[in-house]
């Protein structure tokens, strides 16, 4: 009986996928692998999206095929290429349960055995703490530099920004929001400084097009 399985591949950003080789290079190992122990990937799942949060659109399609039985299993590259969230390597998890065979390549796992399952939820455990610290420690940047004065607008904005940035899970939008501050320096006002991030389509799309001076 042919062993067929679906093989997920993805990247974190658009930009990535568009530029980057990260999805030529997973899938490369991916295919090694499949072709090292005589599997055939039947169908290939690609996506371009943070897996720090749950509700990737690819991967809660691609699990809803898995429980229907299509193949017979799941090859991936790495583990914190399936999930960053623990929520979503719970899913995993309950796939392994009920018999479903799940790969990855990059790892030397067997996740039928005690061992091997313990040593990839620790690896899962470290892949989601890698996401909470980094929203903590961009938090701590934001906080600590609008104390020090080191960007251009007060803690208040400051605060309300990561507040919506983390909602929308645009971390990488706070850094870049902090970067490039300093081209309100010499504009001098607050509103200066919120007209210009209402111009910024990423900040626009996380509805400050739509605040007020009031509110600011």
């Amino acid at each position: 009986m042919e062993k067929k399985y679906f093989g997920y591949i993805r990247v974190s950003t658009a930009k990535q996928g568009e530029k980057g080789v990260s999805l030529q290079e997973q899938k490369g190992a991916i295919q090694q692998y499949a072709q090292r122990y005589g599997l055939t990937i039947a169908e290939w799942f690609e996506e371009r999206e943070s897996a720090a949060k749950r509700g990737r659109p690819v991967f809660t399609q691609m699990i809803k095929e898995l429980r229907r039985g299509k193949v017979r299993g799941l090859i991936i590259h790495k583990i914190d290429r399936s999930a960053r969230n623990l929520k979503d390597w719970s899913d995993l998890g309950e796939l392994i349960d009920a018999g479903i065979d799940v790969h990855f390549a990059n790892e030397s796992l067997d996740l039928n055995t005690r061992g091997g399952r313990l040593s990839a939820d620790i690896q899962a455990v470290v892949a989601s703490d890698y996401i909470r610290n980094l929203r903590e420690e961009t938090k701590k940047g934001f906080y600590g530099a609008s104390s020090k004065a080191f960007i251009p607008f007060p803690r208040r904005l400051a605060t309300w920004i990561v507040a919506r940035l983390e909602r929308k899970n645009w971390i990488h939008n706070a850094l870049r929001l902090l970067l490039d501050s300093s081209r309100c320096m010499e504009r001098g006002n607050i509103h200066s400084i919120v007209s210009w991030m209402r111009a910024m389509p990423a900040v626009s799309a996380i509805g400050m097009a739509g605040t007020s001076r009031s509110q600011v």
